[in-house]
């Protein structure tokens, strides 16, 4: 069975390939960053980095490549804390109060009393399966933390790239670190299902948006959950569907007889309609838009009229 807690190496932020390294739980994790951290050194940034999940193999380009969309589920989350307004013991004080086993270290940025930048990792409960889930996760820890600190939102995805710690020999700077365990994991389950609530509130939200300002706009009707949630026939602004046919059918007309030719002209307005509103037009709205131009015509049975040209007209 594969182990989630599972991560990569790559050589380079720009490498192709990465290697997946077996990892059996979250304190082999925590040692091996340990140890990297009070043996490495490197002037500034750049070398070997580590993504907080392992990968698929690419049959494509025979290797594990290192991208979200082959990424395996995964129970390691890090956390970027860049942010200038961020301090080491701040960060430190709201890990401590997700009451789980933590690793965090100092980043090449680092510079005492000055900029506190460091690095987190927790282990999960659960495992995030997909780079949508890891994002859900960074938004709900980012909103549950807002006000107290910031997280860096290029850190959001599951194949992110971390510098693996070391000391910096550019500033002297010596690499900090802490391992906090037997707390253990963290369950992500309840700040996930709210921010996957406030997502779904939030594109409801837009997509109405949306259909308001297509209906304000092009008399589009824009559909959310399979009906569309205003009603064109009662709608008697200009710019609904109604509104709009009325003035096509008023533009039509001075190049189309009223009466002999009311079918050609009826013919016209189907082809126009369906040229000028993608989503189309109810038959019910272009009749009235009909009967609103043709009221003097001699053909009265708009709705026929409409049906022959529905046929004609493709």
């Amino acid at each position: 069975m594969m182990s989630l807690f599972n991560f990569s190496i790559i050589a380079a932020v720009d490498a192709y390939e990465c290697k997946n390294v077996p990892c059996d739980s979250f304190n082999e994790f925590a040692q091996f960053m340990t140890e990297q951290a009070e043996k490495r050194e490197f002037p500034g940034k750049g070398g070997p980095l580590w993504l907080p999940c392992s990968f698929t193999w690419d049959a494509q380009t025979s290797t594990f490549h290192p991208v979200n969309a082959l990424a395996k589920p995964t129970c390691l989350f890090g956390m970027d804390f860049d942010d200038d307004g961020n301090t080491w013991t701040n960060v430190q004080a709201a890990l401590d109060e997700l009451d789980c086993d933590y690793f965090i270290h100092t980043t090449m940025s680092y510079v005492p009393g000055s900029k506190d930048k460091a690095r987190a990792v927790i282990p999960l409960t659960t495992p995030i399966n997909d780079n949508d889930q890891n994002k859900l996760l960074f938004d709900a820890v980012q909103n549950m933390w807002s006000g107290k600190l910031k997280l860096d939102a290029a850190c959001s995805n599951i194949a992110r790239k971390f510098y693996i710690p070391a000391t910096n020999t550019q500033t002297g700077h010596k690499c900090v670190h802490r391992h906090v365990n037997n707390r253990g994991a963290y369950d992500p389950t309840g700040i996930i299902a709210q921010a996957s609530r406030q997502r779904a509130k939030a594109i409801l939200a837009a997509r109405m948006k949306q259909s308001a300002n297509a209906k304000r706009a092009h008399g589009k009707i824009v559909k959310s959950h399979g009906s569309p949630y205003w009603n064109g026939l009662t709608d008697q602004n200009l710019f609904s569907p109604l509104g709009k046919c009325r003035k096509l059918a008023d533009e039509i007309s001075t190049q189309a007889s009223k009466g002999a030719y009311a079918a050609k002209f009826a013919c016209t307005l189907v082809k126009a309609t369906n040229g000028r509103f993608p989503n189309g037009v109810d038959d019910q709205i272009l009749e009235k838009a009909l009967a609103d131009v043709l009221h003097g015509s001699t053909h009265n049975n708009f709705a026929q009229l409409i049906r022959d040209a529905r046929r004609v007209v493709r």
